[in-house]
């Protein structure tokens, strides 16, 4: 038993769990005999220069101007900037589908008409969002105007204003196409050049493919990912088949032509001659091209020859390798859920070949049914990412002071050391702390265990079970922390803890924090006096009294220190 031979610097606990006496830690009541090491904090934080000089963010951060127009630049991770991307990506899509039904002379019809009005309305909208969008750069969100503008003018402003253009040129020329003084040789060549105008939305593709980037990498479910990729190559499949059946059809319509598939087609089925009726069969023979079927319609003359043959090999080409990369994708979701298969299949055999009761065997098997499903962590634990290992220590330390640091704040004694000792923090956040998951009713400390770690909750809720009847006393919920005497005493758990919901845990090491903190002679002297103040407020809380002790409950601010 670590005992220091000090009466004050000792917590006697009488008829306590655990040994005779609470002792202060050894860090807190000797003097530092090791001179205060270096860490490799230099290049943990990324310079930025300004106007008024140069000055420091660590990563994760967000930069903001003090000018009028930078409190307006929102994250592009918001609620609402995502909605707008949803937006920005379902116009797209609408373009992808309508451009190429030029080819069936839909006409300027209302709908069509108001949608070019909402359309070209939205892409002037957008064009002012992405002036107020901020960005990532070397680590650090930046919301200064100045910087979002000057990188959407090198980007996309020049297409953006481009294509805007285009799409009040059309609705303009659409006008005029209206008036009753146009007569129909005009009419024909305005339609002509709406029709070319209207090409250039293409260039929006680009712009496409930032943002659909952009939204997968908001997703961190790989389950979600590999579906998603499956139902992107299916959608890029059928607009593929849509573009290839309006061409098939327009070339089919070429008044150059005296005979060609579609004039045939009429010729044998005079009262099918509608849109929908050729727009499904141009789709079929479309499909029949990617796939081993066929149909009644056949090329008629050289140019729909020569095209079905390019069709047919961009055929052979595109559709095995989309194939292949279903087949793969298919297989991941498989592989994810092969490994749950062979367990169940041991947890039954061992079930069995034990002669387990059926009572039994059911109650295990339900249970781990329950857990399983509710078993999906709500965060990606750091362990989970390999790519980590081969960072450079000083950007792991930034790190993890930028995941953990927030949550450790909360608690006045870290608030308050971080105002002296910020980098000696950061290297508790990167050598002390490691995160735990927990689902419903397991246990994380059990009454009568040595205390080796203060626990963070960052969602979820823990139930302490106070004293030998355990009887639930107390939750915690998020931004709450229990066990905070176990970093500045030779503490032992006088209940059970105990995970109420799902949780997501941080267990700050209290070996580790004492080894770290000890090193810098300079804020060791508060620290000691931190850990001997509290022994003597625990001590003060019980004396006396008829409470048994817990784990948690000693809420102590030393803010007049």
């Amino acid at each position: 038993e670590a005992d220091n031979g000090n009466d004050e610097d000792a917590l006697t606990i009488g008829t306590w769990t655990g040994c005779a006496k609470a002792p202060l830690r050894p860090t807190w009541s000797k003097a530092p005999t090791e001179e205060p090491r270096k860490t490799p904090l230099s290049s943990a934080s990324t310079s930025f220069s300004s106007s008024r000089g140069v000055f420091k963010v660590r990563s994760g951060q967000d930069i903001r101007g003090k000018s009028c127009v930078s409190k307006l630049v929102i994250s592009p991770s918001t609620s609402a900037r995502i909605t707008w991307d949803f937006l920005t990506l379902g116009f797209m899509m609408w373009d992808m589908v309508m451009l190429p039904m030029q080819a069936f002379n839909l006409g300027q019809g209302g709908f069509l008409s108001t949608m070019d009005w909402i359309e070209a309305s939205f892409w002037s909208l957008d064009i002012v969002m992405s002036f107020l969008t901020g960005f990532h750069n070397a680590g650090v969100l930046e919301m200064r105007w100045s910087k979002v503008a000057s990188r959407y003018l090198r980007s996309f402003f020049l297409l953006d204003v481009s294509t805007v253009a285009v799409d009040w040129t059309i609705i303009s020329v659409s006008v005029g196409q209206s008036a009753a003084f146009m007569d129909m040789v005009r009419m024909s060549k305005i339609l002509r050049v709406t029709r070319v105008l209207r090409m250039f939305r293409l260039l929006r593709l680009f712009k496409l493919l930032e943002t659909i980037q952009h939204m997968q990498s908001m997703i961190r479910s790989a389950t979600v990912v590999i579906v998603l990729g499956v139902l992107k190559l299916g959608i890029g499949l059928a607009i593929v088949n849509h573009w290839v059946a309006c061409a098939w059809f327009a070339l089919g319509s070429l008044e150059s032509v005296e005979y060609t598939w579609v004039r045939e087609l009429e010729i044998k089925r005079p009262r099918s001659s509608s849109i929908g009726f050729f727009y499904s069969t141009s789709l079929h023979w479309s499909l029949t091209q990617f796939t081993p079927a066929s149909m009644e319609i056949t090329p008629t003359n050289t140019y729909e020859r020569v095209f079905n043959i390019i069709v047919i090999i961009i055929a052979v080409v595109s559709f095995s390798s989309l194939l292949g990369s279903i087949t793969s994708a298919l297989n991941k979701l498989r592989d994810m859920k092969r490994e749950q298969r062979h367990q169940d299949t041991l947890v039954r055999m061992y079930l069995q070949e034990n002669a387990v009761s059926l009572d039994i065997a059911n109650r295990v098997l339900d249970f781990l049914k329950q857990h399983r499903s509710k078993y999906k962590r709500d965060r990606i634990h750091a362990s989970d990412v390999k790519e980590f290992a081969g960072m450079p220590q000083s950007l792991k330390i930034a790190l993890d002071a930028q995941v953990y640091m927030p949550l450790m704040l909360f608690h006045p004694f870290f608030h308050a050391y971080s105002l002296l000792d910020e980098d000696s923090l950061m290297l508790v956040c990167h050598e002390a702390i490691r995160e735990q998951a927990l689902v419903r009713s397991q246990e994380l400390t059990k009454r009568g265990k040595p205390a080796t770690s203060m626990v963070f909750v960052i969602s979820g809720e823990l139930i302490y079970l106070e004293g030998v009847e355990a009887t639930p006393t107390t939750k915690v919920k998020k931004n709450g922390n229990v066990c905070e005497v176990a970093l500045w005493l030779e503490w032992v758990h006088q209940g059970t803890i105990m995970a109420g919901s799902l949780c997501e845990l941080v267990l700050l090491d209290a070996g580790a924090f004492c080894r770290i903190l000890m090193e810098n002679r300079d804020t060791l002297p508060m620290c000691q006096y931190y850990a001997r103040e509290l022994a003597k407020f625990v001590a003060s809380r019980l004396e006396g009294s008829l409470e048994h002790p817990c784990d948690i409950g000693f809420f102590f601010d030393l803010s007049f220190y």
